[in-house]
């Protein structure tokens, strides 16, 4: 799960054009954060990864329906795709939290939890083993990450997987073409590979899914016997510098975080007993 970055809240004079009437106006509908959001994470799903193309929805961590005080808060909001939102809200209940891995939050850095790989002819999302799986697999179930509807199933839209396990096949033929053009030539800072790597770079920020490319060009760049830099500084400059608000590797080292003590996720307090 790409693990993203989305700062501080903008000010209101950057979301409505206008001066407030007065220096405490607050945002009363989180709508007004749209456009701020696709500007700073990007339009692909928090979750799936999935490129939105003009669907995205506002996402809300902790619902709107059962903690109404976060409704408008920044911390609180995120882009998902219509299958993710929906699969959350079908709960119906009020979630912790700190049951879930959520790509904002500042202390883990989501890429590392989740491993993706082919079952069965097609492309799953599963936790990987250590301290975070449960709440990995749990985070997968919330948003049905691995949900494959049934063929002959007319009535769903969810192609989450089925469109994941196509960017994934893209990814295979596209790596391996990279490689050999970066071993033909001698280095990939090379003419050819060079623009190789500006074709990669739109066909992935077309279709979405950074964990899967990320997943089969890593791969596929140690497979070839390279070194570890070279692998690292490849995925940077491929994906992680070109899918807007991608907090990885180098990035996250030094990223300034807007306040001290600042974590990406909203600040729950407990009702008093």
């Amino acid at each position: 799960m790409r693990p993203v970055f989305r700062n501080a809240a903008p000010s209101i004079l950057s979301l409505y054009g206008r001066a407030s009437r007065s220096a405490s106006t607050v945002v009363y509908d989180y709508h007004a954060y749209g456009g701020a959001l696709l500007e700073r994470l990007g339009e692909y799903c928090s979750y799936c990864e999935v490129a939105l193309c003009g669907n995205a929805a506002i996402e809300h961590l902790a619902g709107k329906g059962f903690e109404p005080q976060f409704e408008n808060a920044w911390n609180n909001l995120l882009l998902a795709c219509t299958n993710c939102n929906s699969r959350k809200a079908v709960k119906g209940t009020s979630i912790n939290l700190g049951d879930f891995l959520w790509p904002c939050d500042m202390r883990i850095d989501t890429s590392t939890a989740f491993r993706y790989r082919r079952v069965n002819g097609l492309v799953l999302v599963e936790p990987v083993a250590g301290t975070l799986a449960t709440r990995a697999a749990a985070t997968i179930a919330l948003f049905g990450l691995n949900n494959v509807p049934a063929e002959n199933d007319r009535r769903s839209s969810d192609r989450r997987v089925r469109n994941r396990t196509n960017t994934w096949d893209t990814a295979v033929t596209l790596a391996d073409r990279y490689i050999q053009a970066g071993a033909a030539t001698g280095g990939f800072d090379q003419r050819f590979p060079q623009l190789l790597a500006e074709q990669i770079k739109a066909i992935a920020t077309t279709l979405g899914f950074w964990s899967v490319w990320m997943t089969v060009f890593e791969d596929r760049l140690y497979a070839a016997d390279l070194p570890d830099p070279i692998v690292q500084g490849q995925l940077d400059r491929l994906f992680c510098d070109t899918f807007t608000g991608t907090l990885r590797g180098r990035l996250r080292v030094t990223q300034q975080l807007p306040y001290s003590g600042y974590t990406g996720l909203p600040v729950m307090t407990k009702a008093k007993s």
